[in-house]
C-alpha cells in the first residue's frame, strides 16, 4: 500500500498543459501519480490520462488498492465516445496493474456529473465513474476530492441487476465452474451447467465466453429458447449452425441448406463443418443455452418434443465429435433440466447423448465469494460507513 502520496519522478509533466498539471498536483495530495499517458486521439478529439495509486485513506474510500485511470476531457461539450478513451489506456497495461471497476473523469463540461449519472442509470453494468470538473480544482476546499467520491461513487443499487451480467466488473464467484468448463474443452470433454431459473447460469455463460477468449478458446453460444433455433427441423438447425459458425469466425457467407434425409445431411454437414475447422484451425466450444427447448419431452416444438429430430440431430453431431478429425467441436449444455443426458433411450432408440457429459449443477456462492461481493458492491452502495483513515464499518 502506498502511504506517501506524490508524483513519480518519471511522470512526464510536460505532456500536460499547465491547468492539467495543477489538477495532477491536487490529486497527488491523496494519490501516488505513477505514470502519464501519451495523448489519445479519437476522431477530432484529444484526451490525456494518468495512472495513480490511492493512499491508505483514499483506498478505503474507493475500496481499491491497485492503480486507477484518471481521464482528462478538455472540452465543454460532452460526447459519449469520450468513455472509449479508457479502453485505449487499458490496452496498454496488464490487467493485474489497473483496477477497472473505478474510473476518474475530469471534464471541462459543467454538466459532467449530471451526464454521467444519466449514463450510468441507463447502463447499470458500466463501471463506477467519479466525475469532476476542471473548475473543482480551482477550489480552495481541501475536501472536494472526498466530497466528489461521496456524492457520485455511492449512488447505484448494484444488486438490482435483472438481466444476465455481460461483463466481469460485477460477476462474483463460480470461478471454479468457469475454469472447469474451459479446461474440459481444452481436454476435448463436454460440460454442463444446470440449475433453477435466475440462479446465474447465463451470467456464467457470458463469463465463460469472455474468459475463453482470453485463453485463446473459440466459442459460439446458441440460445435454444429462441424460435430461430427450436422452430427449425434437425436438418435446418444443422445448416443454421454452419451459417452461425461461418459468421462468428468471419468466413465468407454461403447459402447453406440440407435435405430432410439423414444420410445426405450427415455427409454434407461433415464437409461443411470440416471446411470451417480447416479455416479457423482450432477446436470450438458450442454453448447450448436453454437446452430443454430442443430436448425430448420438454422441447418447445413437436418435432423435438415427441419426434425424431433430437435423435438424428445428436447422432450427426456425436459422430463428428467422435471422428478422427484434427479439430472438433465440444459442447456445453446449459439449462434447467438435464434429462436429455440422463435418458438412455429416446422414443425406444438408444440415445446418442446418454451420459455425453457429466451433469453439473450451478453452485451456490461460497462464504468467501459472498464476503467479497458484499465488500465490493456493498461498499459502492454505502452499505459500509466511510471513515477516512479508519477501517470500513458496516452501517447499523
Amino acid at each position: 500500500m502506498i502511504t506517501h502520496p506524490g508524483i513519480n519522478e518519471k511522470v512526464a509533466m510536460e505532456l500536460f498543459p499547465p491547468v492539467e498539471q495543477r489538477i495532477i498536483r491536487r490529486f497527488s495530495q491523496h494519490f501516488y501519480v505513477t505514470r502519464g499517458i501519451v495523448p489519445i486521439e479519437i476522431g477530432n478529439a484529444t484526451y490525456r490520462a494518468f495512472l495513480m495509486r490511492p493512499s491508505d485513506s483514499m483506498a478505503i474510500m474507493l475500496n481499491v488498492e491497485r492503480e486507477v485511470v484518471a481521464l482528462l476531457h478538455p472540452y465543454e461539450t460532452w460526447e459519449a465516445r469520450t468513455l472509449k478513451a479508457y479502453d485505449f489506456v487499458y490496452n496498454f497495461f496488464d490487467d493485474e496493474r489497473i483496477d477497472k471497476s473505478v474510473r476518474i473523469l475530469i471534464s471541462q463540461c459543467s454538466r459532467v456529473t449530471e451526464v454521467m449519472r444519466d449514463y450510468l442509470a441507463k447502463d447499470p453494468e458500466y463501471p463506477i465513474v467519479i466525475p469532476y470538473t476542471y473548475a473543482n480544482f480551482s477550489s480552495i476546499s481541501t475536501t472536494f476530492l472526498f466530497d466528489g467520491i461521496r456524492n457520485n461513487h455511492l449512488t447505484r443499487d448494484l444488486f438490482a441487476h435483472d438481466n444476465p451480467l455481460e461483463s466481469d466488473y460485477y460477476f462474483f464467484g463460480r470461478d471454479a465452474l468457469v475454469a472447469g468448463v474451459i479446461d474440459n474443452h481444452k481436454s476435448r470433454q463436454n460440460s454442463t451447467i444446470f440449475g433453477l431459473r435466475k440462479c446465474g447460469k447465463t451470467s456464467a455463460i457470458n463469463a465463460i465466453a469472455r474468459r475463453a477468449k482470453g485463453a485463446g478458446v473459440r466459442t459460439l453460444t446458441l440460445n435454444c429458447e429462441n424460435p430461430s433455433i427450436y422452430a427449425r427441423r434437425y436438418n435446418d438447425l444443422l445448416a443454421h449452425l454452419i451459417t452461425l459458425l461461418r459468421d462468428r469466425f468471419n468466413l465468407k457467407s454461403r447459402t447453406i441448406s440440407f435435405p430432410d434425409d439423414p444420410a445426405v445431411t450427415s455427409d454434407q454437414f461433415f464437409i461443411s463443418l470440416s471446411e470451417i475447422f480447416s479455416a479457423v484451425k482450432s477446436d470450438v466450444m458450442i454453448i447450448l443455452d436453454e437446452i430443454e427447448h430442443i430436448s425430448p419431452r420438454t422441447g418447445s416444438a413437436p418435432h423435438w418434443r415427441t419426434g425424431e429430430d433430437a435423435i438424428i440431430f445428436w447422432q450427426i453431431l456425436r459422430a463428428y465429435f467422435q471422428s478422427d478429425k484434427k479439430f472438433r467441436p465440444t459442447f456445453c449444455f446449459v439449462g434447467t433440466n438435464p434429462s436429455l443426458l440422463e435418458r438412455s433411450k429416446i422414443n425406444d432408440i438408444e440415445s446418442p447423448v446418454y451420459l455425453f457429459a457429466r451433469s453439473q449443477f450451478m453452485p451456490s456462492l461460497t462464504l468467501e465469494d459472498t464476503n467479497q461481493m458484499l465488500k465490493k458492491l456493498g461498499f459502492f452502495m454505502a452499505v459500509f460507513r466511510l471513515d477516512v483513515g479508519a477501517n470500513r464499518t458496516p452501517l447499523r
